[in-house]
């Protein structure tokens, strides 16, 4: 299952884009990506605190952006933070057990052969998928607007 992101205009907005250099499209593209997954962030936490755990999963999410020069494109995700530890918790008492979310995140959200899924990335985006379209809309074209301006002419 996929979810799309439609934005309008974009004849336009490749139009405008290639006035910039490169490096300040994707500048203004991962700015904008970033600013407008924060509602399926909140959204992606909200939904791993329904999961019965330590949440230590919900504490773990973060908003990540890459740049990738050499296709001129910019990915920006949802997701638990690999490097994320915290102390385990068994019966209201701390073990020395760490806990890694990053370790079983896809397991909770995909389920196993034993235990059922329970998905909280996927409900999160599909949810916010309009928001995220209009919030980018607007994010890109102000980060245009001011790239633009700042353009030597």
């Amino acid at each position: 299952m996929e979810t799309q992101i439609h934005v309008t205009g974009y004849k336009e907005l490749m139009g405008a884009m290639r006035i910039l250099p490169d490096a300040l499209q994707r500048r203004v593209l991962l700015k904008a990506g970033q600013k407008a997954m924060q509602p399926v962030k909140r959204k992606a936490k909200g939904n791993a605190q329904a999961v019965r755990d330590t949440g230590a999963l919900a504490r773990s999410l973060v908003l990540v952006g890459r740049r990738y020069t050499r296709t001129n494109t910019v990915w920006v995700g949802v997701g638990p933070d690999s490097k994320a530890t915290f102390e385990g918790v068994r019966r209201g008492r701390t073990t020395a057990q760490k806990i890694k979310p990053a370790k079983y995140a896809h397991l909770v959200e995909l389920g196993t052969s034993r235990t059922a899924a329970k998905p909280f990335l996927r409900p999160a985006l599909e949810s916010e998928a309009g928001a995220v379209g209009d919030i980018l809309t607007t994010e890109v074209d102000k980060g245009l607007t001011r790239e633009i301006a700042r353009l030597p002419i």
